[in-house]
């Protein structure tokens, strides 16, 4: 084939690799050149820019075996547009775009064609016909890494859309063609920086600029006010030069500072290290609220919030509901068990609530394993099949994270929701007891309580399992052989991620649990669930997370007691495994031993629970010394097997691409009323939502509230409320209402009315009644 490429304005300048043709002098050169490639079939492209050698080749324009390439670009606009090319598509800039490649508007749609082209040449962001706070937002965050990219050619087309947009939105005036990546950085750091002092702004040339509304992700913030770092800490190190900080100090800092800045956190570390009673639980709350969006801020307001005395958790009661005990739990005993440990207290009060949630999980277990819906981490298996059930084409990845805690999971859960993965659930479950791997995790990857004496490794049984139950199913322990199962042409329904690294970490620690090491372990989680996440959106398919864990860990106080194993028993043989076919270690457990013979075990029941074979519903009896003691030697880091809060209770989670939508809660207010008399009215709320929700407060006209500790997904609470003797008017009581709770932790509120019959005939002996 033989290309002529005609081309008199030159527009495609030196093409490498061709022909050139550019004076009448290259005629002869020329014609030879094509006639010997077609007698000899050859190919042969030949670029002509001479106007009287065009003339002169004309006949060669349509002669079989040439194809004739007429270059030009404003016909090419012409083609697209509809019009002739306006000053600003000058013939250079229309080669620079490569005209002949954009994209045709859809038919019947008027666009602007400046915009029109940067949108197909820059972002889709040029493209968007009305300006707008989102907009001028997402404009400036590609800005900020994108804008010294933009070829010179094409600034008079940006600076005219930056010039239009400027007429709506005044703000757009601040950003330049020729600067736009610095002009968009200093309009962001104007934006967080709006309340630092003005003579501090001006010296740095933002307090011209306007104060625009800009959403943007914690990424862009920081990336925009990263090299003003040193000069934001010498702010702040004037400020306290002038005045010591205190309360007002801190209230009025906070309320200065943009909450996106490392720098401006360091500030305030400082001073509460300095300072540590300053903090208290409402200042941590504010910290939170401030720099809640700042990325890998969340160890540091952890540390900070660490310092804070927690309250004295209430004592439990025996009567509790089991998710008033797991909220007590979670809420109440852990925070304080965690302030215990990181500063070294007495750990006399906090073995006391330990030891009364042992006596209750001990007592309360057994019922668990014969009960539909029991809080147990056997759940979580259900949860996958309901949700494959739900999607047959979704890919389900299951992280069994050995050893994750449930104030690691919370760190997990914020690492997660930085890299887009949302919780749908997130909620404590109780570990298979006892709580050692060998039993626990065998249990949470197939579902179901291990009452025979376990063959094969857990990674095997999880493999069968999910055979069995008609899943296409992948178990490994290495996160690049999971990624590797979902590149595969047909991935799997279901993988299986058996992590150990955190429990690892554990035993090596003798500090809490969540220091630098072991965020970087949980970040690496999150990164490869983010990543899985990408691979299947790729490829069409529904993607969900589901993150759970064999147990907790706990630290045995230096003054630990030791318990010799009786002779009817022996420690635990607790098997860490790397690689499916084999176990790859095993240690002794320091807080179980195993029964050989429980029909001649005897004990002392104040220094053991004995897991009954029978009642557990477990391969052996097993026995777990009360309290914090260790069988045989005290380890040195952290362990796991016995039944404190801090070792049974463990986080599970579902994640997602997408933010829960939560539903509002359907209320039902019903009731008969009349004037002058006491009545009741019943209260029905149903819960709609896969997730729960919690600390709900129930608040009707200005009768006393209602406060409901859980309404689980999916379903109902009903309970009455106390109407007082009063008058009422008419035959209808209106009555406002409103909910306030939380759903996986973020603030739910929902308002209403309800409309109530009032009966005004007279049912006793009063005459009043019939006028209230």
């Amino acid at each position: 084939m033989i290309t002529i490429i005609a081309d008199p304005h030159n527009y495609k300048g030196d093409v490498p690799g061709v022909m050139q043709a550019a004076s009448p002098r290259d005629y002869v050169a020329a014609r030879q050149a094509i006639r010997r490639a077609l007698d000899l079939d050859n190919s042969l492209t030949l670029h002509v820019t001479s106007h009287l050698l065009l003339h002169w080749l004309e006949d060669f324009n349509g002669y079989t075996g040439v194809d004739w390439k007429q270059i030009a670009p404003e016909l090419d606009y012409r083609r697209i547009f509809g019009v002739d090319p306006p000053s600003l598509f000058a013939p250079e800039v229309l080669i620079a775009i490569d005209i002949a490649t954009i994209n045709k508007p859809p038919p019947g749609i008027e666009v602007d064609p400046v915009g029109w082209v940067l949108g197909e040449r820059l972002h889709s962001v040029w493209g968007e016909p009305q300006v707008s706070e989102a907009h001028l937002s997402q404009l400036s965050a590609w800005a900020i890494r994108h804008g010294d990219t933009i070829l010179p050619l094409l600034h008079p087309l940006v600076q005219y859309c930056l010039t239009q947009w400027a007429i709506a939105m005044p703000a757009y005036g601040a950003l330049r063609a020729g600067s736009l990546a610095a002009d968009a950085t200093n309009l962001i750091r104007r934006a967080a920086l709006r309340h630092y002092a003005v003579p501090w702004l001006q010296a740095r040339g933002l307090q011209a600029l306007p104060v625009a509304p800009l959403k943007l992700s914690g990424e862009i913030w920081g990336e925009a006010l990263r090299d003003l770092g040193p000069a934001i800490e010498q702010y702040w190190r004037e400020q306290r030069a002038e005045r010591e900080p205190d309360q007002m100090w801190l209230q009025s800092a906070l309320a200065t500072m943009s909450g996106r800045s490392h720098a401006e956190l360091r500030v305030i570390e400082d001073v509460m290290r300095r300072d540590p009673g300053l903090l208290d639980t409402t200042l941590v709350h504010k910290l939170r609220q401030t720099f809640g969006e700042l990325p890998k801020a969340a160890a540091t307001l952890d540390e900070l919030e660490s310092l804070v005395p927690p309250p004295q958790p209430a004592q439990p009661q025996k009567e509790w509901s089991d998710q008033q005990w797991l909220r007590w739990a979670t809420e109440a005993y852990l925070p304080y068990f965690a302030w215990t440990v990181r500063s070294q207290q007495s750990r006399d009060a906090q073995a006391t609530y330990a030891s009364r949630y042992e006596d209750w999980l001990a007592k309360r277990y057994p019922d668990w394993l014969i009960t539909v819906g029991a809080p147990l981490i056997t759940s979580q298996f259900t949860l996958m099949r309901d949700l494959l059930a739900a999607q047959p084409d979704a890919v389900v990845v299951w992280l069994v994270a050995d050893g994750l805690t449930w104030w690691q999971g919370r760190i997990l859960r914020e690492c997660c929701k930085h890299h887009g993965l949302h919780p749908q659930r997130y909620e404590p479950a109780v570990a298979m007891l006892p709580s050692v791997t060998s039993i626990s995790k065998r249990a949470l990857v197939t579902g179901m309580a291990i009452t025979d004496e376990p063959q094969g490794t857990i990674a095997q049984a999880a493999h069968e399992k999910l055979a069995r139950v008609g899943l296409r199913g992948f178990v490994s322990y290495h996160a690049h052989e999971v990624l590797e199962a979902v590149r595969s042409p047909a991935p799997p329904q279901c993988l299986i991620w058996l992590a150990n690294e955190l429990d690892r970490q554990a035993h090596e620690r003798i500090t809490f649990t969540d220091d630098s090491v072991v965020r970087a372990v949980l970040e690496n989680f999150a990164q490869t669930l983010s990543r899985l996440r990408d691979l299947c959106l790729e490829r069409g398919r529904p993607f969900h997370a589901l993150i759970g864990s064999d147990h907790g860990s706990t630290l045995l106080p230096s003054t630990a007691p030791t318990r010799r194993v009786p002779p009817t028993a022996r420690e635990v043989i607790d098997v860490w495994e790397d690689q499916s076919e084999s176990p790859s270690s095993a240690t002794t457990s320091a807080r179980a031993a195993q029964v050989s013979d429980g029909r001649s075990l005897a004990i002392d029941g104040g220094e053991w629970h004995h897991l009954d074979r029978l009642r557990y519903q477990l391969p052996h009896d097993y026995l777990v010394p009360r309290g914090y003691a260790a069988v045989g030697r005290r380890p040195a880091g952290w362990t796991h097997g016995g039944l404190t809060p801090e070792e049974t209770i463990v986080p599970l989670i579902h994640l997602a691409p997408e933010p829960l939508v939560v539903h509002n809660l359907q209320l039902t207010l019903d009731g008969q009323l009349q004037p002058q008399r006491e009545g009741v009215l019943s209260l029905l709320l149903a819960n709609p939502n896969p997730a729960p929700i919690d600390g709900l407060v129930v608040r009707v006209a200005d009768l006393e509230p209602v406060t409901i500790e859980r309404i689980a997904a999916q379903d109902r609470y009903e309970t009455t409320i106390r109407f007082p003797a009063r008058p009422i008017n008419g035959t209808k009581l209106s009555l406002q209402w409103t909910l306030d709770g939380q759903v996986l932790g973020v603030a739910y509120h929902q308002q209403g009315e309800a409309s109530i019959k009032v009966r005004r005939l007279q049912s006793g002996n009063s005459i009043d009644d019939l006028f209230g």
